[in-house]
C-alpha cells in the first residue's frame, strides 16, 4: 500500500524531475567542496560584507554544513510534499511547490559556495 502511493507520488513529472535535479545540484555542491576547498588551511572566508569586507572566518569543516543544509531541506520538503500529495489531494500544487523550492534553495547554496570559492582564489 505504502509503496503504491510512493510510486504514484514519484510518477508526477514535476516531483520526479525536481527531486532528481535537486539531488544533482547537491552532488555538485559536494564536488565543488572536494575540488576547491583546501582543508589543510586553518581558516576560510565564510561571509563577505560590502561595507566591512570579510567579517566571518571559520574552520573549513564549517563549509560542510552547506551541502548538509541542502540535503536536510530536500528531505523535509519531500516528506511534506508526500504528505500533502497523498493525504490532502486538494493541495497537490503545494507538493509541487515544495519540491521546486528545494531545487531553488540548493541553487542558492551553489551560488553562495561559488562566492566563497571566488573570494579564496
Amino acid at each position: 500500500m505504502f509503496l503504491n502511493k510512493f510510486k504514484i507520488f514519484f510518477n508526477q513529472k514535476i516531483i520526479y524531475w525536481g527531486f532528481l535535479m535537486t539531488l544533482v545540484l547537491n552532488i555538485y555542491i559536494w564536488y565543488l567542496i572536494y575540488k576547491f576547498i583546501d582543508f589543510s588551511r586553518e581558516f576560510h572566508v565564510l561571509h563577505y560584507n560590502s561595507y566591512f569586507g570579510i567579517d566571518l572566518l571559520a574552520s573549513p569543516l564549517k563549509l560542510l554544513n552547506i551541502p548538509f543544509i541542502g540535503i536536510v531541506i530536500l528531505v523535509l520538503n519531500l516528506i511534506l510534499a508526500y504528505v500533502f500529495f497523498i493525504f490532502k489531494p486538494g493541495f497537490k500544487i503545494l507538493s509541487y511547490f515544495l519540491v521546486l523550492v528545494s531545487f531553488f534553495i540548493n541553487l542558492e547554496l551553489i551560488i553562495y559556495l561559488l562566492g566563497i570559492i571566488a573570494m579564496e582564489y
